[in-house]
């Protein structure tokens, strides 16, 4: 549940879609944000552990553990935050493989600018984030890399445009890759990648997705409860500023998801169902993902919250 815990980790961060007349950045309140996560197998074998360390609203690090069999396997990844204020401006990253530092800058409203992020030990995957806003809303999201061709270096572009019309936002994404004088390089490799997404949503919650790309058409639907989601917060709204068109950090916890694909090679379709058990302030204290087919429930994956 690699999204949930990227979910939970971007909670304690901003607001990026509305300006906070408090100022309490990326804060959390405690006892809506978890301490700790336990993710288990269908067996009830522990898969991982991440627990956080809070201070006064703010997340200072969390350290995730990794488990084979339920046997902890010594891989330990530990993520230190530094603040200016009550903002995340650092996020470190230490387990001796991945390793990585990410930078946060924010504009004059306070809504993230910039994320940067530098992998010293695999400098391919360095890239930056750049974010624009009309007002209070997201309108682009520009994610730059630098990339070579034999002997040519050019910097390789992800733009994504957010639309919005009533319920519904349109997401264009297109690559492109430029060379130093500006032109574009090698664009026939790219033109699989360009895609339009249709997002609907609903009191909060993304319903639908409907994915077009060249080959493939994917339609996404989810079902959600009337509970608290501890992934939509400060920090998530702030340091993920496209959080409203990520079903996970949706206002309620998605109950199920039903996606199907379609392409040239047929269709396939996908069933799942999420099943809670609730704290006294309506948050998740347990999950259990099953996978249906033929309207057969298998138990895929679990997870513990303690807050």
């Amino acid at each position: 549940m690699k999204k949930i815990l990227i979910a939970l980790l971007a909670i304690a961060t901003l607001t990026a879609c509305s300006k906070k007349d408090d100022d309490s950045g990326t804060t959390v309140a405690e006892g809506t944000f978890p301490v700790k996560i336990t993710d288990k197998d269908s067996d009830g074998k522990v898969i991982s552990v991440t627990e956080f360390h809070l201070q006064g609203g703010k997340i200072l690090s969390h350290t995730h553990r990794s488990y084979e069999n339920g046997t902890p396997t010594g891989k330990i990844r530990i993520t230190l935050f530094s603040y200016n204020g009550n903002y995340i401006t650092e996020e470190k990253v230490s387990d001796g493989e991945d390793s990585y530092t990410c930078q946060y800058t924010y504009n004059a409203n306070k809504q993230l600018g910039k994320a940067t992020y530098v992998y010293p030990k695999a400098n391919s995957e360095n890239r930056v984030e750049q974010y624009e806003y009309n007002g209070d809303n997201l309108s682009k999201k520009i994610t730059s890399k630098i990339i070579h061709y034999g002997t040519t270096t050019a910097t390789e572009y992800t733009q994504e445009d957010f639309i919005r019309n009533g319920d519904k936002v349109t997401v264009n994404k297109s690559k492109y890759a430029l060379d130093a004088d500006g032109k574009k390089v090698n664009e026939t490799e790219y033109v699989d990648s360009n895609a339009t997404t249709i997002y609907t949503l609903s009191n909060g919650n993304v319903i639908k997705e409907e994915e077009s790309e060249r080959y493939k058409t994917t339609v996404t639907e989810y079902k959600y409860d009337d509970k608290k989601n501890p992934s939509l917060n400060n920090i998530t709204t702030i340091i993920k500023p496209d959080y409203f068109v990520i079903a996970e950090l949706s206002k309620n916890n998605i109950s199920q998801k039903v996606k199907t694909s379609t392409s040239s090679g047929g269709k396939s379709e996908s069933n799942k169902i999420y099943e809670y058990t609730y704290s006294d302030k309506n948050y998740p204290l347990t999950l259990k993902v099953y996978k249906v087919k033929e309207e057969k429930k298998t138990l895929d994956f679990q997870s513990e919250y303690t807050y």
